[in-house]
C-alpha cells in the first residue's frame, strides 16, 4: 500500500484564507477534482444534523453519508463533533459512511494522517481528537483511532453507483452541486435518488444547479414528501417551504436541509 504521506506531495499544492478558515488547494490528479478542502468548514451543517439527530427518538443507532468525502476532513468533523455534542453516548453504535469518486482522495481519507498546515482550521475544542507527531523534520497529525473507527470510507465510486441497504438518518452533501455533470434528465435523476437515500440531506452550491432540476428531482423521489429549508450562514433553519415554493430560496446559493418522509 502507497505511503500516505507520498500521497500528500502528490494532492496538496498550497494554502489560502476563505472567509473565516484557510482552505488546502489540491491538485486535479488522477481523476481528482481540483478543489479546496479544510476541517470544520461546513461547523453549521454538521451542528443541524447533530442536532436533528438528537431531536429524534431512534429505535437504531444514526447511520450518516457524506459525500463527496474529498480527503476525509468533512467525515471526520462530522464524527467528532458527534462525539463531542453527546450524540454517541446515546447512540455508541453510530456510524458514518463516506464516499468519493476519486481513488488517491480516498486513500488519503483512509490514512487519516495529514500535513501540519490543516492544524490551524481544527478549533482548540476538538483538537484532542488528534495527535500531532513529526516525520523526517515534517509536522503532521493523525486522527485518532476512536474516531477512524467511527467512519467507514468505502472503495472509490460515483454516488450513482452507492445503493445503500437502507436510508440514511442524514446525508451531508456539501460542494456536490458543483461537480454535477451531464444533462437535465442525468442531474435530476442522480438528484432525486440522492434525496430518496436520507431522511435529511444538508447540502450546498445549488446555484451549480437550475432550481427547476432540483425541484423536479425532489417530486421524483420515491414516496416523497419533501419539506425543503434554507438555511443561514451558520446553518440555522428558515422557515421551511414544500417543493412548489423552492426557486427563489435556490437562486441564493446557501446551505439547504431537504427532509424526506418514509
Amino acid at each position: 500500500m502507497q505511503d500516505v504521506h507520498t500521497i500528500w506531495n502528490r494532492i496538496a499544492s498550497s494554502r489560502s484564507r476563505v472567509g473565516d478558515f484557510c482552505s488546502i488547494q489540491l491538485k486535479g490528479v488522477e481523476g481528482c477534482v481540483e478543489g479546496s478542502t479544510a476541517f470544520f468548514r461546513h461547523a453549521g451543517a454538521y451542528a443541524h444534523i447533530v442536532d436533528h439527530l438528537a431531536a429524534m427518538d431512534l429505535p437504531h443507532d444514526p447511520h450518516i453519508l457524506v459525500a463527496p468525502s474529498s480527503i476525509g476532513c468533512e467525515p471526520y468533523s462530522m464524527a467528532v463533533m458527534a462525539e463531542e455534542a453527546g450524540l454517541i453516548e446515546r447512540y455508541p453504535g453510530l456510524r458514518i459512511t463516506a464516499l468519493d469518486r476519486s481513488d488517491v482522495y480516498t486513500k488519503a481519507a483512509r490514512g487519516g494522517v495529514y500535513p501540519h498546515m490543516f492544524w490551524r482550521d481544527i478549533p482548540a475544542e476538538y483538537q484532542g481528537s488528534f495527535l500531532q507527531y513529526t516525520r523526517r523534520g515534517e509536522q503532521w497529525f493523525m486522527v485518532k483511532d476512536h474516531v477512524r473507527e467511527r467512519v467507514q470510507i468505502l472503495d472509490a465510486q460515483t454516488l450513482e453507483a452507492h445503493k445503500p441497504e437502507r436510508p440514511y438518518d442524514a446525508a451531508l452533501c456539501m460542494n456536490l452541486m458543483i461537480h454535477l455533470r451531464g444533462g437535465r434528465a442525468q442531474m435530476q435523476s442522480m438528484l432525486a435518488g440522492l434525496f430518496g437515500m436520507a431522511r435529511l440531506t444538508c447540502f450546498n452550491n445549488v446555484v451549480y444547479v437550475q432550481a427547476s432540476v432540483v425541484r423536479d428531482a425532489f417530486q421524483a423521489a420515491a414516496g416523497a414528501k419533501p419539506q425543503f429549508a434554507p438555511l443561514d450562514a451558520a446553518a440555522r433553519p428558515l422557515s421551511p417551504r414544500g417543493a412548489d415554493a423552492l426557486d427563489p430560496f435556490l437562486a441564493h446559493g446557501a446551505f439547504f436541509a431537504y427532509r424526506h418522509a418514509f
